[in-house]
């Protein structure tokens, strides 16, 4: 009982951060998009004048709105396991699988994450007008955390998946032997 209670808690707040998730992705697109056509102080309406600068300003944008994206469906996916999952008969083999797609999901996040990181510091060294602008806007809206949260959590999740694999695997043997 007190468990149900649990799991109906963790539906509401994952639907919570799921939503949070898609305004942020939002608020992403549109600080970018006023950031671009910004033409004042150090934002990247200075920098189209240079070659090669709006390329590497949409460049930017695309890796940081891409993690942001995965994020969403990051949430998406834990939604909808723990609305599919149940107390009574919590291995199924449809669980372990969303479990074992969800640990990908978050190794890419890391991965994409590290090389976005990366083209930053790259930017910030080779393009400083554009390291500037890039410098001015919040690490959490960037989307760019590449410490190795990730990618620890993808090798959890991805355990997770295989210790329910292997309980959808005795469940069934078990149902064979009765």
């Amino acid at each position: 009982m007190r468990t149900e209670r649990i799991l109906r808690i963790l539906r509401v707040v994952s639907w919570w951060i799921y939503i949070g998730a898609i305004v942020r992705a939002l608020v992403q697109v549109g600080f970018f998009v006023g950031l671009l056509l910004s033409k004042e102080g150090t934002t990247p309406g200075n920098l189209l004048a240079q070659p090669q600068g709006l390329l590497l300003f949409v460049l930017a944008f695309s890796l940081s709105f891409t993690v942001v994206m995965l994020y969403v469906n990051l949430w998406k996916r834990v939604k909808d396991v723990l609305t599919r999952i149940t107390i009574s008969n919590p291995f199924t083999m449809d669980i372990a699988r969303m479990l074992e797609k969800t640990g990908y999901l978050l190794l890419t996040i890391w991965i994409i994450s590290f090389i976005g990181l990366n083209f930053r510091h790259y930017l910030k060294k080779h393009f400083s007008s554009l390291g500037q602008a890039l410098d001015g806007i919040d690490a959490d809206l960037l989307g760019f955390d590449a410490r190795g949260m990730y990618l620890l959590a993808a090798a959890l999740v991805y355990v997770i998946s295989q210790v329910f694999k292997r309980g959808v695997e005795l469940q069934q043997e078990n149902e064979l032997t009765i």
